[in-house]
């Protein structure tokens, strides 16, 4: 969902306050495929117009009840883009509610699926108007209480006596009750937000900028954790392939650096958007392999291996191309410490890691 339907939804929200036939203000969870889902977006045009605060999710699998409760919202929907269907839970269903999109519904078949949907959520939030005080002569109800229909919009609200029973669900031709979602509202706690993990690699360049020292072609691999929307904790590792070189009139050093590390980061936009940006610092530990190679008989290559610690500042910017996956350029920059300090006959010391950078594009999938 865009940046700008979002804010819309809130300032909505907002003003208007509680929608025609509610007591007061209702929070209500969306859950979408994707930015570009019309049946969202006819949604969410049609919840604000109820005058219901909103909140937008990118997709989340899981028991859409236990999402609804963890985020203290009193109704969840969840659109299912592939099917083109809509879930729906509030307190008063004993399951998950389907309804799913008719192709000869007039206004098209997203315009339509939105509007049945929020018809049938709107008939289970209104409260049952109270009875007037004055009315003596009036009919003893029934055992079975009729439906009661929904006010017409601009009808005042009437608070429910406490006994009062909640309006029973309209009958919606073609819905299907969701497949392993029959769980009672209020059968267990609500659950704490799981933390997500994801793994990711991809390609890197090492680079050593104002020094002689040549690119170095690596990898890189890592984990994440999310233990908020914004905060995260990752650990990554850079792997030499290509070994960076440097030159003298009488030889030549390779050059490979391994480095292992673990750091946090913050999340700089809004984590409901498919664009994520972050900052990070984080510390780690560095081996350079160095081979030196003597093109004369004045002198002989050695070589071996210097550990180094590395402490280290990080940014990347991701794309969310799929619900699971995660296109994200990153920036890395550290300072060696101890410095490594290459030697070679013919020129002056060469200092390594002053500073080191890191440039990775990597793929991140969603495990958890």
């Amino acid at each position: 969902m865009t940046a700008r339907a979002l804010a819309a939804a809130a300032a909505l929200a907002l003003t208007l306050g509680a929608g025609p036939g509610l007591a007061e203000p209702v929070r209500v969870l969306l859950i979408v495929p994707g930015a570009a889902d019309p049946v969202a977006a006819s949604l969410l045009d049609e919840l604000v117009a109820l005058g219901l605060i909103v909140e937008v999710e990118a997709s989340t699998q899981g028991d859409l009840p236990a999402l609804a409760r963890a985020r203290s919202a009193r109704a969840a929907l969840r659109v299912d883009g592939a099917r083109r269907a809509v879930e729906i839970w509030d307190p008063g269903s004993a399951s998950v509610i389907r309804v799913e999109a008719q192709p000869e519904e007039p206004g098209g078949a997203a315009a339509g699926l939105a509007l049945r949907a929020v018809e049938l959520l709107r008939g289970r939030l209104i409260e049952v108007p109270a009875p007037p005080a004055a009315a003596p002569a009036a009919a003893a109800p029934s055992r079975s209480a009729p439906a009661v229909t929904a006010p017409p919009v601009g009808a005042p609200a009437v608070d429910a006596p406490p006994a009062a029973a909640p309006a029973p669900a309209p009958t919606i031709p073609s819905k299907a009750l969701a497949p392993g979602a029959s769980r009672a509202p209020g059968a267990d706690a609500a659950p704490g937000r799981r933390v997500s993990i994801a793994l990711h690699a991809g390609p890197s360049v090492v680079l050593q900028p104002g020094s002689a020292i040549s690119p170095e072609g690596a990898a890189t691999a890592g984990a994440r954790w999310r233990f908020t929307d914004r905060l995260d904790g990752e650990v990554i590792a850079v792997i030499p392939i290509v070994p960076a070189t440097i030159d003298s009139r009488i030889g030549r050093a390779r050059l490979s650096t391994a480095v292992v590390g673990a750091g946090a980061s913050i999340g700089l936009l809004d984590p409901r958007l498919p664009v994520a940006m972050r900052a990070g610092a984080g510390a780690g530990a560095g081996f350079l392999r160095y081979h030196g190679q003597s093109w004369t008989g004045d002198a002989r290559g050695r070589e071996g291996t210097a550990p180094y610690a590395l402490p280290f500042v990080r940014w990347d910017i991701g794309w969310q191309v799929h619900p699971a996956l995660t296109l994200r350029a990153e920036a890395l920059s550290g300072i060696a410490a101890p410095r490594p300090v290459i030697r070679l006959p013919g020129r002056s010391d060469v200092p390594f890691g002053r500073p080191l950078l890191a440039f990775n594009l990597v793929l991140e999938a969603g495990i958890r």
